[in-house]
């Protein structure tokens, strides 16, 4: 699972101590890097283009796009 984030967002690093809270791993893709930028596109931005890149990505089975749908998500157990 890869949560997309750029080191700009503050809601990205609510998403992250989120998922660290309930033990949830993740690798962290920092989208302000060509490298980080590359996989975003190849893994998100083709099937979701209308997509903001200043909130947290989280990417597994299904996207989870923004801070309050990852915790809802944590919450409800779906994640």
């Amino acid at each position: 699972m890869n949560i997309f984030y750029t080191s700009h967002c503050p809601d990205c690093f609510k998403a992250k101590d989120k998922l660290e809270e309930a033990g949830i791993e993740y690798e962290e893709v920092d989208i302000t890097t060509h490298e980080g930028y590359e996989s975003f596109k190849k893994n998100f931005r083709e099937s979701y283009p209308n997509s903001k890149l200043e909130m947290p990505i989280l990417h597994g089975d299904m996207p989870w796009v923004g801070y309050y749908e990852i915790e809802l998500g944590i919450k409800e157990g779906e994640i």
